[in-house]
């Protein structure tokens, strides 16, 4: 047999028996993941396939974080106690949801919740509808 057969039979079979590679398999959606510089007061959507910041915007704090659920994304200004959904398409906020004195807020999926943690209240919103969210108009969901 010659050397050439039995490097390439050999070359056949492992990779046939190679399991490969572990990976992990995230979904980044459209690729965009939402960052922070908050010493700058920006925002921005570092899109993962061309590895590089593809759009800013200006949080107009310094005391901000952002949360992202797929396409939704989410600005959480602790300096003016609001929130802001972030229009990914044309990189702005649109809109505010204006907080409770040091109430908190979450969002995920289709949803936001808003708790005020001092008086025990608890409200679920539909994150499109967020926007017009008041504490004094609006009902909360539940008493916590």
């Amino acid at each position: 047999m010659s050397t050439v057969s039995v490097f390439s039979t050999a070359l056949v079979g492992m990779a046939l028996f190679y399991e490969g590679e572990a990976t992990a398999d995230v979904d980044l959606n459209d690729s965009g993941v939402w960052v922070t510089k908050t010493s700058a007061g920006l925002l921005g959507r570092f899109n993962y396939e061309s590895q590089a910041l593809d759009g800013t915007l200006n949080a107009g704090s310094a005391s901000f974080d952002v949360q992202q659920d797929a396409g939704r994304v989410l600005l959480d200004d602790a300096g003016t106690g609001s929130a802001s959904p972030v229009d990914v398409a044309h990189l702005k906020l649109s809109g505010q949801v204006r907080l409770p004195a040091g109430a908190q807020v979450a969002s995920g999926g289709a949803t936001t919740a808003v708790l005020d943690g001092e008086e025990g209240l608890l409200w679920v919103l539909p994150f499109d509808g967020a926007t017009s969210f008041d504490a004094e108009e609006l009902e909360p969901t539940a008493e916590v």
